[in-house]
C-alpha cells in the first residue's frame, strides 16, 4: 500500500500543533517578513543576510513551520542549483525558541520532504545551516547529513590603509579571457568558484551591480603582456545585509562593499601581491563612499585567512554546508578550499 506522505506531514502537524507556510500556497507576501522578523532575533553576527531584503530571492522556494502563537520554527528557503541536479536547502533558526534534537529533526525532515517535492527533487543533497550550533546542528546530523564546508564572512570598516600598488580598471575586450584563466586556475579545485567560462563571466558582467572600474585589475609588475591578479568588488544596496555600525532597529541605510573574488596568477605567487591587491579593492570602495566591506573565505583556507587578518578583518559568522552521508560516499571529487 502506498502512504500519502502529505497525508502523514497533515497528521504530523495537527498532533504538534503548527502549522506549515509555503510560498506556493498563498504565503509568498507573508514569508518574507517573517524572515526578516527571525533574522532579527538572532545574534548580531548573523542578521545580515539576503533574506533581509522585502522578497524571495529569485528562483527560491520558502517554507516556514510555526507553532499557534505563531513562533517560527525554523524557517527554510530552497533554491535549486546550477546543475539542476541537487537542491539546496538554506535553515535559518529562531533562536529564542528551545527545542530538543528530536523536535528539530522531526521538523526539517518535514521540511526538506515538503521543499524538495515543490522542486521537483527526490532527495535535498545540500542543507547550510546559519548558525549550526546547538539542536539544529543535531538535528540536521540526526537526518543523515555531515559537515563538508565553513564559509567565514569577514568584516572590515573603511577608510583602509592605501595600497602601494597601481591597479586600472577592467577592459573586457583586452582582460575578459586571461580574468578567466586567472580564475579558474586560482579556484581549480572551489566548488563552486572554479570552472567559469567567458559566456558566464558576461552574464555577471550584465548585472545591474557590475562596474568595470570596480574590477580591479593588476598588470604584470616585469612589464610583459599578462596579468598578475585582479581584485573584484561589488556594492551592496542598503538593506541587502545590516552594517555592524547601524542600531538594530534601524532600518539599514548604507551600502556594504564585497570583496567578490580575488585571483592572483599562479606565476606570480610567492610575491607578495596579496595583500596590495586586496587592498586596492578597498581602496576603490572607499572612494566610492563605502564604510564597511565583508568577503567569504573558506574556513580551512589558511593563507586567504592570513592576508586578510593582515588587512584588519575579522570574523562575523560562519554558515556551515552540510551533504548528505549516501552524497558524500559517492563523491568523485573531493571538495577542497581555493589556496
Amino acid at each position: 500500500m502506498v502512504v500519502n506522505a502529505q497525508t502523514e506531514d497533515d497528521k504530523w502537524l495537527a498532533a504538534n500543533n503548527m502549522i506549515l507556510l509555503d510560498d506556493q500556497s498563498g504565503d509568498g507576501d507573508r514569508l518574507p517578513r517573517l524572515a526578516r522578523d527571525l533574522i532579527l532575533t538572532l545574534p548580531d553576527r548573523f542578521k545580515d543576510d539576503r533574506y533581509l531584503e522585502e522578497t524571495l530571492p529569485v528562483g527560491s522556494r520558502a517554507a516556514a513551520l510555526i507553532d499557534r502563537s505563531e513562533n517560527t520554527i525554523p524557517l527554510a528557503f530552497a533554491s535549486a542549483s546550477t546543475d539542476g541536479q541537487r537542491l539546496q536547502l538554506d535553515v535559518v533558526t529562531n533562536a529564542s525558541v528551545p527545542s530538543t534534537v528530536e523536535q528539530t529533526a522531526a521538523r526539517l525532515q518535514l521540511l526538506v520532504r515538503h521543499l524538495s517535492g515543490q522542486a521537483g527533487h527526490e532527495t535535498i543533497t545540500e542543507i547550510w545551516t546559519r548558525p549550526d550550533d546547538g539542536p539544529i546542528a543535531a538535528g540536521v546530523e540526526a537526518l543523515g547529513f555531515r559537515r563538508v564546508r565553513s564559509l567565514h564572512q569577514l568584516r572590515l570598516a573603511l577608510p583602509a590603509s592605501a595600497s602601494p600598488i597601481a591597479t586600472r580598471d577592467f577592459d573586457p575586450a583586452r582582460d575578459l579571457a586571461q580574468v578567466v584563466e586567472i580564475n579558474n586556475k586560482a579556484f581549480a579545485q572551489h566548488p563552486d568558484q572554479g570552472g567559469q567560462t567567458e559566456e558566464g563571466f558576461a552574464s555577471l558582467m550584465a548585472e545591474p551591480w557590475f562596474d568595470p572600474a570596480g574590477l580591479r585589475v593588476l598588470d604584470d609588475p616585469n612589464g610583459s603582456d599578462t596579468l598578475a591578479g585582479f581584485c573584484w568588488t561589488k556594492i551592496h544596496p542598503a538593506g541587502n545585509y545590516r552594517p555592524t555600525s547601524e542600531p538594530d532597529d534601524a532600518q539599514p541605510t548604507s551600502q556594504l562593499g564585497e570583496i567578490y573574488v580575488i585571483g592572483l596568477n599562479p606565476a606570480h605567487h610567492g610575491q607578495g601581491l596579496g595583500v596590495p591587491l586586496v587592498a586596492s579593492g578597498l581602496q576603490w570602495l572607499s572612494s566610492r563612499g563605502v564604510q564597511e566591506v565583508l568577503l567569504y573565505v573558506e574556513s580551512d583556507n589558511a593563507p586567504a585567512m592570513r592576508t586578510y587578518q593582515r588587512l584588519g578583518f575579522t570574523i562575523n559568522r560562519t554558515d556551515t554546508a552540510w551533504h548528505h552521508a549516501s552524497a558524500i560516499e559517492h563523491q568523485t571529487m573531493p571538495i577542497e578550499s581555493a589556496t
